[in-house]
């Protein structure tokens, strides 16, 4: 039977409730800007009470901030409108610049209203305390009213959500493993076919249970109590996704029957995983597991098994048990977290999630130097054109609108353009139409509830958010609602005219330094890539004064934060990839491609982790020569690729490095004779294959990179046209 009344109807009438009673409160105090108030309540309008909550805290205490700072510039430089305006500007472009993974609304919020309220009084300093204060109660209230009448009516906890998105992720990620460990052994393409679509199903459940767990941890009081076990769960979910995603790395070093039979019998490793997820279910359920998992304990490849093999399928052996191991050892620690915090098992010990390193990301720098540009040809339009509509509000909309643009550069500006007009006319017409007709705060709430309540529940999807966005902000901003209230239809056309203004800077800036057209931004991606993909390669092996100096590491760490991070930034470029005028070019192809410079990601990380381990063994100091050679061509494949990550030579590449593999190869069996290495410590034999291994799944990545390149024609992705 469906919900009566539904969410949708819920919400709308909650926010549109809000907003009406935020206005009132306003008007009654006497208080300016009581739109102030209701933007507020737009924006603070979730779902769940600490989903709006979290939001709640974010917006008030970047709105705290902006005041602070709006003050501190003020007081500097109450005369000098250039050095005042590089102050803002420099401000925004720091909070442009942190609106990262974490706390992104917080800092949008510190940018925006800094520049809303600098703008309000920097023209009359003798007011300026009071503007400041005057926006922070406005957003105090905004903020409290929601609050209130989220508790008060029709309270929706986070924690239902939350505890079925943990089963959603329980079960996603069930899916996941197992079938990855199901294909294990088959071809390679149809192996990576089963795979891609559980796990982008996986990594959307990921993201929906930290979505949730945040907000779950504000108005949930047992998740709060086991706030530091969820995040050490959600911590070990990721690893748990990212140790399956390395063994699909080695599906096809994995497909011939002869390797995959050294491996241990998966039908066991499967029972087991499958006996972990289903206990898991069941503690989620509030039920007791009906049996206890069984435990895998031998993990380790048999070294008379391995003799049998080439030394390269010996490697792919010794990689695929280790990462097996990993995948063993995160699914039971996954289940002991589960069991302690759901109390059917033992309080496990909290896990820190590994923090990277702090390193300079050049797009989000590109990102805070376009809003900087952006804000000073508003304010330079500003000083020098006495006919600008709306003065200084141009400059207000520049810092807001740019500072969502610059950080979502794939959104096209042509985007914004229909939602504009959409809002532009229906508010428009309300304001002269309708509001002119009323008498009375009773007549001017309905008609609130009822536009609000209108803008909510048509526009409820998540596609239609900028519709959503922009109708309820232009619905406060346009309407101007005072004790003293007057109509002008100068107001709208004036806020209309900043528009085309604001579009056409923001298409200028958008240029700058580099095109957006999606293509053009995957090429030059994919030249930084492999630029700092050829710096990681030829770092040499680590000493005990491996990377010593403080200016080494923070290289070392920038160029490995460029090959982990890039890879994802491209797919997010190809998805506004517009093949039509890209003759040659199949989307999939490019998510192929695209698809292999993460794997070639993921072989660095591995050469990295393994270099800085620091272990060598006697196997590879006697074939130190050819090892360099093998390092030496791959050097010379990823420097020409920084030049133009399109110039590559599928048939030239896989020659020459099976040549030099075969040469290896020789070599090693060779030496293996020499020194009976069936007398070998397991140990030894282990880190060797591992570090052969890696550096052959390094060399077959860049094999298949310059593979799924030769079938694109990259032709017309490099010429100009202006459409």
């Amino acid at each position: 039977m469906a919900e009566f009344p539904s969410r949708r109807t819920k919400k709308s009438i909650k926010t549109a409730l809000a907003l009406v009673i935020a206005y009132g409160l306003a008007l009654e105090f006497g208080w300016d800007k009581p739109q102030w108030a209701g933007i507020a309540v737009i924006f603070c309008s979730l779902a769940t009470i600490g989903q709006s909550f979290t939001k709640s805290v974010y917006r008030m205490c970047g709105t705290l901030l902006a005041a602070s700072m709006s003050l501190l510039l003020i007081a500097l430089f109450p005369q000098e409108r250039w050095l005042f305006m590089a102050g803002l500007s420099a401000f925004i472009g720091l909070c442009t610049y942190m609106m990262g993974p974490k706390q992104q609304y917080f800092w949008n919020v510190a940018g925006f209203v800094t520049a809303i309220i600098c703008m309000k009084a920097g023209a009359d300093p003798a007011n300026a305390f009071h503007i400041a204060v005057l926006r922070t109660q406005e957003t105090a209230l905004g903020i409290l009213v929601y609050s209130v009448i989220s508790l008060l009516l029709w309270p929706a906890s986070s924690g239902p959500a939350f505890i079925a998105s943990v089963g959603d992720q329980i079960s996603k990620q069930r899916e996941l493993v197992i079938g990855v460990l199901q294909s294990v052994g088959q071809p390679e393409p149809t192996a990576q076919a089963n795979y891609a679509p559980l796990q982008a199903q996986t990594v959307q459940a990921q993201a929906q249970l930290k979505q949730l767990l945040e907000a779950a941890q504000a108005d949930t009081t047992k998740v709060k109590e086991h706030s530091a076990a969820w995040q050490s769960y959600s911590s070990l979910v990721f690893q748990l996704t990212e140790a399956v995603e390395r063994l699909s790395h080695g599906f096809a070093e994995l497909e011939k029957p002869a390797v995959a039979a050294q491996l241990p019998d998966l039908s066991d490793f499967i029972s087991v995983i499958e006996q972990r997820f289903n206990a898991m279910e069941q503690m989620q359920q509030g039920n007791a597991p009906s049996a206890e998992p069984s435990q895998l304990t031998d993990w380790t490849p048999n070294p008379e098994r391995l003799n049998a093999l080439p030394h390269f399928q010996r490697a792919a052996i010794v990689i695929a048990y280790q990462r097996l191991a990993t995948i063993d050892r995160l699914s039971h620690a996954l289940l002991e977290q589960l069991a302690g915090i759901t109390q059917f098992g033992p309080k496990p010990a909290a896990i820190s999630p590994t923090k990277p390193p702090l390193t300079f990301d050049i797009d989000r720098g590109l990102s805070a130097a376009q809003v900087m540009l952006t804000l000073w040809i508003a304010w330079l339009a500003f000083i020098y054109i006495d006919a600008l509509p709306s003065g200084t509000v141009l400059i207000t909309v520049a810092g807001s609108v740019g500072m969502v643009c610059a950080t979502a550069p794939q959104l096209p500006i042509r985007k914004l353009i229909a939602p504009l007009i959409l809002s532009l006319t229906t508010t428009g017409l309300i304001y002269l139409w309708i509001m002119p007709r009323l008498s009375g705060f009773a007549e001017l709430g309905a008609l609130l509830f009822i536009a609000t309540f209108a803008f909510c529940y048509l526009f409820d999807a998540p596609q239609q958010m900028l519709n959503r966005v922009y109708c309820l902000s232009m619905l406060v901003s346009i309407t101007s609602v005072s004790n003293e209230q007057t109509y002008s239809f100068s107001l709208v056309a004036s806020i209309a005219l900043i528009f085309p203004i604001l579009f056409l800077i923001l298409l200028l800036t958008a240029n700058v330094p580099f095109s957006p057209r999606p293509e053009r931004a995957i090429l030059r991606l994919l030249r930084r890539f492999f630029k700092s993909y050829h710096i990681l390669v030829e770092t040499p092996p680590p000493t005990g004064n491996f990377i010593s100096t403080w200016l080494r590491r923070q290289v070392h760490n920038f160029h490995r934060n460029e090959v982990t991070a890039l890879p994802a930034k491209m797919n997010a470029w190809a998805q506004a990839l517009d093949t039509e005028y890209l003759t040659g070019t199949d989307k999939s192809q490019v998510m192929a491609t695209l698809n292999s410079v993460q794997v070639l990601s993921d072989r660095m990380n591995e050469l990295t982790e393994l270099r800085l381990a620091g272990q060598t063994t006697e196997q590879e100091t006697e074939i130190k020569a050819d090892f360099a050679e093998w390092r030496d061509y791959s050097q010379t494949i990823i420097h020409h690729l920084s030049k133009d990550p399109t110039a590559s030579d599928y048939q030239q590449v896989q020659d020459q490095l099976s040549a030099i593999q075969k040469n290896l190869e020789t070599r090693m069996t060779e030496i293996a004779k020499h020194r009976a290495e069936h007398t070998t410590e397991l140990k030894e034999v282990t880190t060797f294959y591992t570090r052969l291994g890696i550096y052959r799944g390094l060399s077959e990545a860049l094999l298949n990179y310059t593979k799924q390149t030769d079938a694109i024609n990259w032709t017309p992705w490099k010429e100009e046209r202006f459409y």
